[in-house]
C-alpha cells in the first residue's frame, strides 16, 4: 500500500525549560534527547484522506521539553485497507507506513524545534559538527 502525506497541522504547542544553564558555544555540553512520535486516533475524511491525530514530544534531558499536538493528513491508495489495518491491530500501522508518517512529522517539526530551542536558550538537539582529534 502506498500513501502520500498531504498536510501536517500544528494544533497545540508547548515548550518549557527545566533549568537555566549558561551554555557556551565554544564548550561541549553533554545533551541527551528523547523524541517520541505517537499516532493517537484516526478519522476518515470525505475526500479519501485519513486524518491521524498525532503528537510529537522532544525532551532535552535536564534542559527542557517541547511537545506538539498535530493533525497529520495522509492520502492512501486504499483508504479502507489502511483503516482496517489501523482498527485490527489496536491502532498500529505497518512499519513501512509508520516510518513514512514518522519521518514526515520529524522533518516538519525539526526546523521549528531548532528555532524554539535557540530562542529559549536550550541546547540544540543535534550533534556537534566539530571533529575531535
Amino acid at each position: 500500500m502506498q500513501l502520500e502525506i498531504k498536510e501536517i497541522l500544528i494544533k497545540k504547542l508547548n515548550a518549557y525549560t527545566e533549568s537555566y544553564l549558561a551554555i557556551k558555544k565554544d564548550k561541549e555540553t553533554q545533551v541527551n534527547v528523547n523524541i517520541n512520535i505517537l499516532l493517537i486516533d484516526s478519522k476518515r475524511m470525505d475526500d479519501g484522506t485519513i486524518l491521524f491525530k498525532s503528537s510529537f514530544v522532544l525532551d532535552i534531558i535536564d534542559f527542557g521539553h517541547i511537545d506538539a499536538q498535530l493533525d497529520t493528513i495522509v492520502m492512501p491508495d486504499n483508504q479502507e485497507e489502511l483503516l482496517s489495518e489501523w482498527e485490527s491491530t489496536d491502532k498500529k500501522l505497518s512499519n513501512i507506513n509508520r516510518i513514512q508518517i514518522d519521518n514526515a512529522i520529524f522533518y516538519y517539526m525539526m526546523p521549528l524545534i531548532l528555532n524554539i530551542t535557540d530562542k529559549m536558550q536550550m541546547p540544540m538537539p543535534i550533534p556537534s559538527l566539530s571533529m575531535k582529534e
